[in-house]
């Protein structure tokens, strides 16, 4: 079995960005908009962090808790990826199912990454 420190560098990226994808629409927003950047920066957040802790996972280095606990938002990225581009806009953000369900499913990966990050 694998330890892992919950001093990761990955892992602590990983639970900042989900952390940031289960907040309410306005509070993301908010954020957003304090780092002057776009709608997808939440997605790309996402996807550096979890690149870092799946080649993590692929070395022995952390437990594959790590990825199955957040391959489902991963997933949900991918599809919004190929929605279009209305999906990445502000009013999408706030009013979206899909939107919704990253928010639902990042909570329960946060939750779940709970033994690993503390």
């Amino acid at each position: 079995m694998t330890e892992c420190a919950p001093q990761d560098a990955g892992l602590r990226q990983l639970r900042a960005s989900l952390e940031r994808l289960s907040w309410p629409a306005e509070r993301q927003l908010s954020h957003l908009q304090s780092l002057q950047v776009d709608v997808d920066e939440l997605a790309l957040e996402f996807d550096d962090a979890f690149r870092l802790v799946c080649g993590k996972v692929t070395k022995g280095r952390l437990p594959r808790l790590a990825v199955e606990a957040t391959q489902p938002i991963d997933d949900i990225l991918d599809r919004m990826a190929n929605a279009g581009a209305e999906i990445w806009r502000s009013d999408a953000l706030e009013d979206s199912p899909e939107w919704a369900e990253l928010r639902a499913q990042s909570s329960q990966a946060l939750e779940a990454l709970e033994p690993l990050v503390g």
